[in-house]
C-alpha cells in the first residue's frame, strides 16, 4: 500500500506491504464459542510457511526523515498444534495461547533503520519438540501476560543489536539439546 496521497502531501503514513504463503498436507480445526468462553484448536500436518513485511517511511512532520523496517520469517514443522481461548467479556477477561511443534525449524530476521533507531535481529532454531504457552489477564485496560517456552533435542542461535532513544542493546543466545524460557509483560 503506497499511501500515495500521504507521500504527495508529505504526510507521516509510510509505504507498507506484506506477503505470506503457507502450505499444509492436512489441517483440522475445531471451534467453540458462547457468551463467556471461546476456544479454538488447530492441528496441521506437514507445515511450511513464509512471511515477509516491509515499511518505508519518507516524511515525518513534512520533513524528509527516511526509515526502513524489514521483517521476514520461514517456518517448517512435521506436526503443529495450536490452541486459543478467551474466558470472560467486557473489560475483565483472561486469554490463553499454547502451541506445540514436532520436528520444527524456524528462521527469523528483522532490520530497522532510521535516524532514531537502528535494529538488527537474526535467529534460527531447530527442534524435535518445542512448545510455547501464554496466559493473559486483562483488567479494565491493564494487561498482565505470563509466557513460557520449552524445547527438547534442539539447537538454535539468536543475535540482536539495537540503538534507539538513547538506549543501546546487544545480545545473543545459543541453545543446544534443551531450552527453557519465560517472560512477564505488564501494560497499563
Amino acid at each position: 500500500d503506497p499511501h500515495m496521497s500521504s507521500l504527495l502531501r508529505k504526510g507521516g503514513r509510510p509505504i507498507e506491504g506484506e506477503a505470506s504463503a503457507s502450505i499444509h498436507y492436512m489441517q483440522v480445526e475445531n471451534k467453540y464459542s458462547n457468551e463467556f468462553l471461546s476456544h479454538s484448536l488447530e492441528a496441521n500436518v506437514g507445515n511450511a510457511k513464509v512471511e515477509g513485511e516491509f515499511e518505508l517511511g519518507i516524511w515525518n512532520d513534512k520533513k524528509f526523515d527516511p526509515s526502513l523496517d524489514l521483517r521476514g520469517q520461514l517456518s517448517l514443522s512435521l506436526l503443529s498444534l495450536t490452541s486459543h481461548a478467551k474466558l470472560g467479556k467486557g473489560k475483565v477477561y483472561a486469554t490463553s495461547k499454547a502451541s506445540v511443534n514436532v520436528g520444527s525449524a524456524k528462521a527469523v530476521g528483522q532490520v530497522c533503520l532510521s535516524a532514531k533507531e537502528q535494529t538488527l535481529k537474526l535467529s534460527g532454531h531447530v527442534a524435535a519438540l518445542e512448545g510455547e504457552a501464554e496466559l493473559g489477564f486483562h483488567l479494565f485496560g491493564a494487561t498482565i501476560t505470563l509466557s513460557g517456552s520449552a524445547s527438547l533435542m534442539s539447537a538454535g542461535a539468536d543475535v540482536s543489536y539495537s540503538h534507539k532513544n538513547r538506549e543501546w542493546e546487544f545480545g545473543s543466545k545459543l541453545g543446544f539439546i534443551a531450552g527453557l524460557g519465560w517472560k512477564i509483560n505488564i501494560k497499563y
